[in-house]
């Protein structure tokens, strides 16, 4: 049989508890039963909180990636040879190739 307890909490702790539960993609009850039990956070919301995070910083990235090269692409399909704008498009690679092998390492579990 499930019960209902209440708890009295300021509007801002309020915000924070709910900030908090939807910062690892919990329901607000899901969160406070763990917390106020002890009991670990589920690694899955962990994940997907890690996962947002990264995702969060690659977006940007990912979309000037592709800018970078749909323009490259048209270029070269307009007879243009190669130019020192490749270049930049291999540096723009970098940061992203950088970011997803962070973000493989953080989702991974450790061996």
């Amino acid at each position: 049989m499930d019960f209902t307890a209440a708890a009295a909490v300021t509007e801002h702790e309020l915000n924070e508890l709910k900030a908090a539960a939807r910062s690892l993609g919990l329901p607000v009850s899901s969160y406070i039963r763990a917390v106020m039990l002890g009991r670990p956070i589920p690694r899955s919301a962990v994940i997907n909180a890690e996962f947002r995070k990264a995702w969060g910083e690659l977006g940007p990235l990912a979309a000037n990636l592709n800018q970078a090269v749909r323009g490259r692409n048209s270029a070269l399909l307009a007879g243009q040879d190669a130019s020192p704008h490749d270049l930049a498009i291999v540096e723009a690679c970098t940061p992203v190739l950088r970011a997803l092998n962070e973000v493989r390492a953080a989702l991974l579990p450790a061996k």
